[in-house]
């Protein structure tokens, strides 16, 4: 993978030719450099990582991780890989913080009178 710094993030571009732009889902790529071929994620580890960036309100990199999710599924012929209910509830659970602070920016919520 090629990594090339930008000013507050990092993209890094996959050997499918897929660019990651996310911090979480950069380190993400970079921390399984020198861990045995033995050790594989877990859904639990991709839904970690969609948490993650759903933390830092990475929308766009939140939305990235059931793609890569599914590309391992199908590469690894591993069905549990696929999202679950937990993955879609995370996901649901970005676009809302992300809405609601794009409704706060424009002066709505809180203060305003509105509900």
């Amino acid at each position: 993978a090629t990594t090339t710094a930008t000013t507050t993030t990092t993209a890094t571009t996959t050997t499918d030719g897929s660019i990651l732009s996310s911090t979480a889902l950069d380190r993400y790529r970079h921390s399984h450099v020198g861990i045995p071929s033995t050790l594989h994620p877990t859904v639990v580890t991709y839904n970690t990582l969609a948490d993650a960036c759903k933390t830092s309100g990475e929308l766009g990199a939140a939305l990235e991780v059931p793609e890569l999710m599914t590309h391992r599924a199908e590469t690894s012929g591993d069905r549990t890989l696929l999202p679950d209910a937990r993955t879609y509830t995370i996901l649901i659970s970005t676009v809302a913080r992300k809405e609601k602070r794009r409704y706060e920016d424009k002066g709505g919520g809180k203060g305003s009178g509105s509900n």
